[in-house]
């Protein structure tokens, strides 16, 4: 089943796991799970570092950088990622640690993990900003529901290859995707990748500022000039008007140096879109 080529060198590998603070343990699905939590809680869901990959290289050109750059960029400046650096890099990992997995995509606009372990295939997403902490065995008929982080998750089975994944908060459908279930190599991803640049209307990941990041006890909701903090049980909104005391949050909560948090507000200023009056 593997599309995904090039396993990472052993230092690289060492190095991905220094930063997730998790120690090689059995390849088996226990150490999955370690993995995935360790990776939410530590390497932030945003869409920052687009902004400035758009002004760096040529929106014709496709591009996405190396696990290292990946690693660097998160060591230096507190990047992660929307979910085509960090599912693909994670993939990645999960291949060299001896996994046998593959990508998937989820329309519209979004790229996910399949995990293949004793003839039993597994839904993994490290980059959708949402509290998937585990390896899914997807429904073989129906619906599955869980609820983490104040946050309800429903996967039902459209067809023999396609599930719906639906994301709730406080009672209401937020949004939703279509996990095309099958198999498909990284190349058939750089036309989406190279897409998700665009500075387009449509695409509202480049006229907004988002970031996630899951802590053991709360997860934490960027979204432009507000913070939220929730959890199963409460939820607190900070509402920033002054941009310098914004950045410092963001860079308390998310680990995103203030200078590019800063830099990407600019870049929406650019463009008439204005965060802080």
């Amino acid at each position: 089943m593997k599309t995904i080529q090039h396993p990472l060198p052993n230092e690289v590998i060492e190095r991905y796991l220094a930063i997730l603070r998790t120690p090689l343990q059995n390849i088996d699905l226990s150490f999955l799970k370690i993995l995935i939590r360790a990776h939410l809680h530590t390497i932030p869901y945003e869409n920052f570092s687009k902004f400035h990959y758009v002004q760096q290289f040529p929106i014709r050109k496709f591009y996405l950088p190396s696990t290292q750059e990946f690693l660097s960029r998160f060591e230096d400046q507190g990047w992660g990622g929307t979910c085509y650096p960090l599912n693909i890099h994670f993939s990645r990992l999960l291949q060299s640690l001896g996994y046998d997995c593959a990508l998937v995509r989820v329309r519209k606009g979004h790229i996910a993990i399949q995990v293949n372990f004793s003839n039993r295939l597994y839904y993994v997403d490290v980059g959708y900003g949402c509290p998937l902490f585990q390896p899914i065995q997807l429904p073989l008929e129906g619906m599955m529901k869980f609820r983490k982080m104040g946050e309800e998750v429903y996967i039902r089975k459209r067809s023999d290859w396609t599930y719906e994944i639906d994301r709730h908060a406080e009672g209401r459908s937020f949004v939703q995707k279509e996990i095309d279930w099958k198999a498909i190599p990284l190349s058939h991803f750089i036309e989406d990748i190279r897409q998700s640049y665009l500075d387009t209307a449509e695409n509202k990941v480049m006229r907004r500022l988002s970031a996630t990041i899951f802590k053991p006890r709360y997860c934490y909701y960027l979204n432009n000039d507000t913070i939220t903090r929730k959890n199963e049980n409460t939820k607190e909104v900070l509402r920033f008007k002054n941009r310098d005391e914004w950045a410092s949050k963001v860079y308390q909560i998310f680990g995103i140096d203030e200078v590019v948090a800063l830099n990407a507000v600019h870049f929406l200023e650019k463009r008439n879109l204005n965060l802080f009056e």
